[in-house]
């Protein structure tokens, strides 16, 4: 059921699509794309380096910062460190790698 309109609402929807248009004008990233890019970054860097010592303190302290900072928000330690390390190591891995290797020849 679509949400009723309301002048705030609309105002609102019509700086976000400003906003959209701008952005697609640009050939810019949305934000929510770069989140998403950011993690898969992150998940290949994991991957790619888990057999490195170095790597792997790197990988582990930004699984220690990404936690603290939503305990810092009210969030169970337990429960933020269980559904960071799964959302960094993603079973779409290899895959992801390929796509990555492929689209840097074009960089």
């Amino acid at each position: 059921m679509p949400r009723p309109k309301t002048p705030s609402k609309e105002i609102q929807r019509q700086r976000q699509e400003r906003y959209r248009s701008r952005l697609q004008k640009e050939k810019a990233p949305e934000v929510g794309i770069i989140d998403t890019v950011l993690s898969v970054a992150l998940s290949v860097y994991c991957e790619l380096g888990k057999n490195k010592e170095r790597d792997m303190q790197r990988i582990e302290a930004i699984e220690r910062l990404a936690t603290a900072h939503l305990v810092s928000r009210g969030k169970s330690k337990d429960e933020a460190s269980r559904l960071i390390r799964r959302r960094i190591q993603r079973l779409d891995v290899g895959l992801l790698i390929d796509n990555i290797n492929g689209a840097s020849r074009s960089i």
